[in-house]
């Protein structure tokens, strides 16, 4: 009872320690997959410092909640152990007066013999053994009743759209109509803010359709009420006159194709984006997509299709992630389309050409296609049937573009502001001087056309290619571990060590000491009884004291070794997170380096040395064990020691297999298949939205779902095989004893040794066995840190090329001079070529050369695929020129030659696809601040900054001003 008591307080308090440490390593592993699916947001306003600091933060807290618990369970654990001595000290005591006052012994009938006390002694013993196999298993279920308890949480969650059971509704054949009916709402995470006022409008069958109208009147909020993302807050959403909440969402979601404003790729290839589209299309429906979409520069590429899109799209420019969104979109043969800003990154050639291909398919479509469009380039939206007009979350005007154009409300300042007689202009021109490149790209996909044949029904995954053999990763035989360079990491916990060592050396005594107790104990029982009583009360006193020694060993040395342990993964996570941003982009467009697989690398990395730590103190419990184990045995009968070391390796090899059975039971989430799954599972959460409105949730469950089976495949055989070799192991420890008692007797027997000296050698080589077993347990671990040891140094030892957090470079001398740092805007590219790391066949930039004065206003323009965006990474120094240089300053300053961070600063970057960051709108606007230098914005410049950007809106409705949240990665935003 007393242990029972024990391990239920401390199987609770490590149950409420790990819920909270649990807390904090999901919250850093959160935003490490924030920072890095943002890394190029991050680098270019220099904030790497900034997110290793706030993930320092979280993990920090997490070592404090998890060396909590270092303090619970050691203390626990001693107190078990000297519950254990205590008892063993207690029985025998109780077994020799049994003896003493002559007692019967009921079972018998019979007075109680030493031999009788030796039975029940033993069988208490062996039962024993187990306990002392529960603290591992008890960790395990700790844990994984706060996993459970999560799990649960989230498979009970009903929601109130995608959520219940969603058999029996009405099936969707086609959608002839769509209506909003006296619509309000709030989004859920802003309740205080309302965006839709009492809405109403129609859309038919067939028309094309078009919402305008300023940021945040409410146009992408009525698209997401049509995919029904969201259910109104009050009034109707009708499809077919009937209630949309009728239908089950995928009902709807089957017959719409959707392409939003910042396109959403996954970290796969191109031809897998586009079938998730729909999954059964065949080659020729892929094909009749890419022409539509006017994928050339696909096709144009070394693997064509089957080309890696990098994380969310990184390979490509937004114009060509847009057209692979829209062939996504159109490989579905939707019915209605939706189009949020589909075309705002194509050149102005590709986007007539898709409008047409588009009006093409409609027409093509018997009119039955209906296209809903939002707009702020008006030119696209001209041959709209109907435009929609919004102001403050109603609709203000509506009509074609004549007629809003003749109300001269809305719609006509807007297209007067736009001035599209210029743009027209615009637009005439571009298609003169981008003609040769159309020319020369349909050349180049006809040459590559055969190059994008392959099968549309394989998953052919870039990522898990290349994690093929991530877990298998071939460690030189020259490697090793650098435990100098690994021992710094817990430099602060140094101090621990001798301590640490010295009681786990106590601790491993342990047993063969109690064995030497309990022998001569038993063997008092057959001396005169005076003498027995006399030499039975000091041993006892003897066993108290080891009892109370033991307590002390097993709390110090797991609390320090505890201590060490967190302290060195702490700082392992933190320096891994500084060398993953350390590196340059191209580092991040390896397809084993998305966002995702270096989240998991990290955790499990840091995970597989703070393990390896736990064995070392375990192995040297072992060690103890095994040296004072066999010490005894030779001092007790050598003839049975020797003998008895034959058992050895028998019994270790049954306690590893014992050890190895309760420590690596989730081996398997290492493996390439299932780190691939977690990859799929990070991109689609990511990528939520997408996910929903191209109805992929059964695909990628089922792909994911699949990649589990195949990491888990032959499972039952692996089980039953396992379920035998636990078996083996688990009767091979009473094999080896029967062996041990029958040698036993037979030396008693002939004079050879006495009964003393026999149990003695038994007992210690049985301790030693045991301890042996323990350290062999701990040789897969050694092995699996040693390859983390390998992977984690091979990172933190690579050199990057373009180093953002310790730049190489200087200052160029006018940026000391206050009135000549305007000179950085003079910049140059001299005869410059590049090509993409894991594209370098594709030459992007082939000889680029221009200058740009300072004070110039500069444009770049070109069809999409150009090198627009490449020029501006380039400038950003995300990438070096495969040749040619890029100088700024009259003295033409090689770029490569300048203090990077330095000149990061002097760039303002605003992207095509803004990342915001899951904070308030104040934090994500002064992110680019060097706090560290003590920069610091005055009120006054907020209030120029919020005028000039037309941040008004934050302080409108029930909004929080500055303070205001804007969710990750920004979707409480328009």
């Amino acid at each position: 009872p007393l242990m029972a008591a024990g391990m239920t307080v401390m199987g609770q308090a490590v149950q409420e320690v790990a819920n909270e440490t649990q807390s904090w390593y999901a919250k850093a592993a959160a935003q490490v997959e924030e920072c890095l699916y943002a890394l190029r947001t991050v680098v270019a306003f220099g904030g790497e410092r900034k997110e290793i600091a706030h993930y320092e933060e979280a993990v920090v807290r997490a070592r404090k909640g998890a060396v909590r618990n270092y303090y619970k369970t050691s203390f626990g654990l001693g107190y078990i152990e000297f519950i254990w001595a205590l008892s063993n000290t207690v029985a025998l005591f109780y077994g020799m007066t049994l003896i003493y006052d002559g007692k019967v012994n009921e079972s018998t009938g019979e007075i109680w013999t030493g031999g009788d006390v030796l039975i029940v002694f033993f069988s208490v013993v062996t039962g024993g053994f187990m306990l002392g196999q529960l603290e591992p298993g008890m960790k395990a279920m700790g844990q994984g009743r706060v996993a459970l308890a999560n799990f649960f949480d989230a498979l009970n969650e009903v929601t109130p759209i995608e959520g219940g059971d969603q058999s029996g509704r009405p099936t969707l054949t086609e959608i002839t109509s769509f209506e909003l009916q006296n619509v309000h709402f709030f989004y859920p995470a802003r309740p205080e803010t309302q965006i839709l006022k009492g809405l109403s409008l129609k859309i038919e069958k067939g028309q094309k359709v078009a919402f305008v109208g300023e940021s945040g009147s409410g146009k992408s909020t009525v698209m997401s009420l049509l995919e029904r993302f969201y259910d109104p807050t009050q009034g109707t959403v009708l499809v077919n006159g009937q209630d949309i909440r009728s239908f089950a969402p995928t009902a709807v979601r089957n017959l719409i194709g959707y392409v939003g404003q910042e396109p959403v790729l996954f970290a796969t290839t191109i031809r897998q984006n586009i079938l998730y589209g729909w999954p059964s299309a065949t080659e020729d429906d892929i094909k009749k997509v890419v022409d539509l979409a006017e994928m050339a520069f696909a096709k144009a590429l070394p693997k064509g299709l089957d080309t890696f899109v990098g994380s969310g799209g990184s390979q490509f420019s937004g114009g060509q992630k847009q057209r692979i969104a829209i062939a996504r979109a159109m490989l579905r043969k939707p019915q209605v389309l939706f189009l949020d800003e589909a075309t705002s990154a194509l050149d102005n050639l590709s986007e007539k050409k898709i409008q047409e291909t588009l009006e093409n398919i409609g027409k093509n479509m018997e009119g039955s296609l209906t296209t809903v469009a939002i707009a702020h380039r008006l030119t696209t939206i001209r041959k709209c049937d109907k435009i929609f007009a919004l102001k403050d979350g109603v609709v203000a005007e509506s009509g074609n573009h004549d007629e809003l154009m003749a109300m001269k409300g809305i719609y006509y300042t807007l297209a007067a502001a736009q001035q599209q007689g210029l743009a027209e202009s615009r637009d005439a021109h571009a298609a003169e001087t981008n003609e040769a490149q159309q020319n020369l790209e349909r050349k180049m996909s006809r040459e590559h056309s055969d190059k994008s044949k392959s099968s549309s029904h394989a998953h052919v995954d870039a990522a898990a290619e290349a994690l093929k053999d991530t877990d298998k990763i071939e460690v030189p035989k020259t490697f090793r571990v650098p435990y100098r360079r690994l021992a710094n990491f817990c430099r602060p916990e140094w101090g621990f060590v001798i301590p640490g060592l010295v009681g786990a050396l106590l601790h491993g005594a342990n047993n063969p000491v109690q064995a030497f107790l309990i022998v001569n104990i038993l063997t008092s029982f057959y001396l005169p009884k005076e003498e027995m009583w006399d030499e039975v009360v000091e041993l006892c006193i003897q066993f108290g004291i080891v009892g109370v020694t033991v307590f002390v060993a097993t709390t110090l040395h797991s609390m320090c070794f505890g201590f060490i342990s967190e302290g060195i993964t702490q700082r392992l996570r933190v320096a891994i997170l500084t060398a993953i941003f350390r590196q340059e982009l191209g580092f991040h467009d390896d397809p084993a380096h998305t966002p995702a697989l270096l989240g998991i690398s990290l955790s499990l990395w840091a995970y597989r040395i703070r393990t390896f730590c736990d064995s070392f103190e375990m192995g040297t419990v072992a060690v103890s064990s095994i040296i004072l184990g066999i010490t005894v045995a030779f001092i007790g009968c050598w003839q049975m020691t020797l003998a008895m070391l034959g058992a050895i390796p028998v019994l270790a090899v049954a306690t590893s297999i014992q050890m190895a059975m309760m420590m690596t039971g989730g081996a398997n989430m290492s493996n390439e298949k299932m780190r691939t799954a977690q990859q799929v599972v990070s991109d689609s959460v990511q990528n939520a939205r997408t996910v929903h409105a191209t109805g992929m949730e059964k695909v990628i469950v089922e792909y994911h779902n699949r990649l589990v089976d195949l990491s888990n495949s032959g499972f039952a055989l692996k089980c039953l095989a396992g379920g035998l070799a636990y078996g083996v192991s688990i009767s091979a420890p009473h094999f080896v004893m029967t062996f041990g008692f029958w040698y036993s007797d037979w030396l008693v027997k002939n004079g050879s040794a006495d009964f003393k000296g026999t149990m003695l050698a038994f007992m210690g080589i049985l301790w030693a066995a045991m301890g042996a077993g323990q350290a062999t347990a701990m040789l897969g671990d050694a092995s699996k840190a040693r390859q983390a040891c390998y992977s984690i140094f091979q990172l933190l030892d690579r050199v990057s090329q373009v180093d953002g957090l310790d730049p190489k470079g200087q200052k160029p001398a006018f940026a000391l001079e206050p009135s000549s740092k305007a000179e950085a805007g003079n910049i140059e590219f001299e005869d410059v070529k590049f090509a993409y790391p894991f594209r370098p066949d594709t030459m992007v930039l082939k000889g680029i050369t221009f200058k740009v004065k300072a004070g110039q206003a500069v444009g770049l323009v070109g069809p999409s695929g150009g090198g627009k965006s490449t020029i501006m990474a380039l400038l950003q120094r995300f990438y070096d020129p495969a040749s040619g240089t890029v100088t700024i300053g009259t003295a033409r300053i090689p770029l490569e030659k300048i203090d990077i961070r330095w000149w990061r600063r002097q760039v303002g970057f605003v992207g095509q696809e803004p990342i915001l960051f899951n904070t308030t709108v104040k934090r994500n606007i002064l992110y680019g601040l060097d706090q560290e230098a003590g920069e610091t914005v005055s009120e006054q410049r907020l209030l120029e900054l919020k005028k000039m950007c037309h941040l008004e809106f934050l302080d409108k409705e029930a909004n929080q001003g500055w303070e205001t949240e804007v969710g990750p990665p920004g979707p409480r935003l328009s």
